[in-house]
């Protein structure tokens, strides 16, 4: 049995594919090159217990469409896709954004957004050869609140190791 269920979106013509578990608070994995959705497997797998974790292959990545026009990997397109695939699954809620490398950087230009910061709870900049001393690819996740302007707190903190607080 597959502990993550496997669906797609469609943004603007492009078919978006992404990893989906758990119930709860969103939870929003983007992956860094030239990684994909499953590279959040062990953080996806800690988090589901109290969280709804979902991981986008964005466009060009796995199963996503790969479209030849430019305009769906400028970055404008990919934060309207996250936006898309937030509000789609949790409507009126705010999510958390994980964004590792690439992901990273494409999550901070979503927190720049002023009309959409007031949909997230947290921008959690994903490095864990940074924020863990390298224990090992994708060893610890600190994840930080941020009020804006930018006042982090911590908010939770999972180990693939079996640790975990919420």
């Amino acid at each position: 049995m597959n502990e993550f269920d496997s669906r797609f979106i469609e943004h603007e013509g492009v078919r978006l594919h992404y990893l989906s578990a758990g119930t709860g608070p969103l939870v929003l994995f983007y992956h860094g090159f030239p990684l994909f959705s499953y590279a959040f497997f062990l953080q996806m797998r800690a988090l589901a217990r109290h969280y709804h974790v979902v991981a986008i292959d964005g466009p060009g990545i796995n199963l996503s469409d790969k479209p030849k026009a430019l305009k769906a990997y400028r970055l404008p397109s990919l934060v309207a896709q996250i936006d898309t695939l937030a509000r789609t699954l949790h409507p009126d809620e705010t999510f958390d954004l994980v964004g590792h490398d690439w992901g990273g950087a494409l999550a901070f230009a979503f927190a720049q957004d002023p009309i959409r910061t007031s949909r997230f709870r947290a921008y959690i900049p994903f490095d864990p050869f940074i924020f863990t001393g390298m224990p090992g690819l994708f060893g610890h996740c600190h994840v930080v609140s941020v009020d804006w302007p930018v006042r982090a707190k911590p908010h939770f903190s999972a180990s693939t190791r079996g640790e975990d607080s919420v």
